[in-house]
């Protein structure tokens, strides 16, 4: 389905910058009270995660 390969350095280092701002969100959710709708909030950061890697799997960056 979906092919594996290593990310260079500049794929890296977006990975981890989109990672990074994903865990400021969660860091807000967090000052909600527990409900559906915060777990289904958190769920769609986590996919936000993983498509993100996966669009950076399939297409690379542009570099800037």
């Amino acid at each position: 389905m979906y092919t594996r390969r290593e990310f260079n350095k500049s794929e890296v280092a977006l990975s981890n910058e989109i990672k990074s701002k994903l865990i400021e969100v969660e860091g807000l959710l967090d000052k909600l009270p527990n409900c559906r709708e915060k777990s289904i909030a958190l769920t769609h950061i986590e996919d936000a995660m993983l498509h993100s890697n996966l669009a950076i799997t399939e297409t690379g960056i542009t570099e800037e």
